[in-house]
């Protein structure tokens, strides 16, 4: 019933072309959007549920931002434009998967569209621990996560065993996989796809030492320096997760700006942090009115 509410106040509130009024309040700040996989149309997927779009979301939502927005390159956040005619939006993916690309990709690149793939190097060609837990029911509860990014500190094979160790689960499952190297050499050869860092192995860097932290930093930035040329320094924290000090070695690392995959607007200043910048996250389930509704600086 709650569910059903909601749907029809957002509904209402498209219908009357709020969105579109409160755009424009908007038209000097930058949104950016985190998205995580696409799955192809009709293909069912195991795992975390929340992260899974299908082709046909994601198109619709792609179309819905064309209507009101200008989607400009992640590298241009910091520019202010003067009297700019609409609000504009940055698209982002974490995690790599190779669906994302596969799908998600050429649909960007047919319309003229730029994004950024955030890459974590240690993940490439694997499954991870939330996908596999997910592929479980009740296997990836709120307690569960919270149990793997603060005692795991978010590293997959010690999530895995420790799973493996209180459930006795050996099934075989099939999960989302990351994409390969190659795919991601390949990818960033498309027009306007860059690559960005996702730390090396996607650890919680907040529940990190220094050491450890700085680790995760720099061996991803140069790594893909060397294995995807062309790639840019900017980073998305896993999990959205980073703490003060985090933000400074992310600097010191040799990073331009630093993502969280949380909050609102970007409004482009010389007071800027750019290293906690917000994103909106688009979870699979959200509806094309809600999903006109946030981009439009509404919610419902």
């Amino acid at each position: 019933m709650r569910r059903l509410l909601k749907r029809t106040v957002e509904r209402l509130l498209v219908a009357s072309r709020a969105p579109n009024f409160a755009t424009r309040r908007h038209r000097s700040d930058i949104l950016v959007i985190a998205y995580h996989n696409v799955r192809r149309a009709g293909r069912q997927v195991n795992g975390d549920p929340s992260l899974h779009l299908s082709e046909k979301d994601f198109e619709q939502q792609l179309d819905a931002i064309l209507e009101t927005h200008d989607v400009i390159p992640l590298q241009s956040v910091f520019e202010r434009v003067e009297a700019p005619r609409r609000a504009r939006i940055v698209i982002t993916f974490d995690d790599a998967y190779s669906s994302a690309l596969e799908v998600a990709v050429p649909m960007l690149v047919q319309r003229g569209l730029p994004a950024t793939i955030f890459v974590a190097p240690a993940l490439l060609g694997m499954t991870t621990w939330w996908d596999e837990l997910g592929s479980f029911p009740g296997g990836l509860s709120k307690q569960v996560r919270g149990v793997a990014l603060s005692r795991h500190r978010g590293e997959r094979q010690a999530i895995l065993k420790a799973a493996e160790c209180s459930s006795g689960a050996q099934a075989d499952r099939v999960v989302p996989a990351i994409a390969s190297l190659e795919q991601v050499r390949e990818i960033a050869q498309a027009p306007g796809i860059s690559i960005g860092s996702h730390t090396l192995s996607h650890r919680n860097l907040a529940a990190l030492d220094a050491e450890d932290c700085m680790r995760e930093l720099l061996e991803s930035r140069r790594w893909l320096e060397v294995q995807v040329p062309g790639s840019i320094p900017w980073i998305a924290y896993p999990y959205g997760l980073y703490t003060p000090t985090v933000a400074r070695q992310a600097a010191d690392a040799g990073y331009r700006g630093a993502f969280r995959v949380d909050g609102g607007w970007i409004r482009p200043s010389a007071d800027l942090d750019a290293f906690t910048l917000p994103r909106f996250n688009v979870p699979s389930g959200m509806s094309l009115d809600g999903f006109r509704l946030r981009i439009g600086g509404l919610t419902a």
